[in-house]
């Protein structure tokens, strides 16, 4: 089998593949430029926080045991997985949860008031999409095979193009490169 067929067979089911990757991939670049999450860093990176490392971070046991209380009249027995804590700006609580569902709850600081609630995903639905985790270990193992197919139909185009590059009837100017 030439070249071209090569081409061809590996180009035609990898191109769906290809499409969704593209089009999930544009996606995520746009949730990174105008997300909410892509926003509130905006608006904190310009903040100087109020802290050192040096002062005291006297009152926030009592703070963080408000909040925990907060969380746990809504979240009830399940597991604290981990705190975060946000200096810059309004300071809050992240309390990550696990149980029926994996659970984040933003907490302002200084009331006990629980902001947000809302899934707890490490990653976006759209990025494990992207990657094909969200179909598993399989999905991963396709993953792998449409990069792969990306990478055979590089090759293969390249080669294809410097054959015909020079098999070409002698040009001049722009026309050198694409006839």
């Amino acid at each position: 089998m030439g070249m071209r067929n090569w081409h061809r067979w590996v180009g035609l089911p990898a191109a769906l593949f290809l499409i969704a990757v593209a089009s999930t991939g544009v996606l995520l670049q746009f949730q990174q430029i105008f997300g909410e999450e892509e926003a509130e860093k905006e608006k904190l990176s310009s903040l100087v926080s109020a802290y050192r490392i040096d002062s005291p971070l006297d009152g926030f046991a009592v703070k963080l045991e408000r909040a925990r209380t907060a969380v746990k009249s809504t979240a009830g027995d399940d597991r604290l997985d981990s705190v975060e804590i946000q200096l810059k700006g309004e300071p809050r609580f992240v309390f990550h949860t696990s149980g029926r569902a994996a659970q984040r709850f933003v907490v302002h600081a200084e009331s006990g008031a629980i902001i947000k609630v809302g899934p707890d995903e490490h990653e976006s639905f759209l990025l494990r999409l992207h990657s094909g985790e969200v179909f598993g270990d399989g999905g991963l193992v396709l993953g792998m095979f449409w990069g792969i197919a990306l990478l055979v139909l590089t090759v293969t185009g390249l080669i294809l193009y410097w054959r015909m590059y020079k098999a070409r009837v002698p040009t001049k100017g722009w026309r050198k490169l694409f006839w």
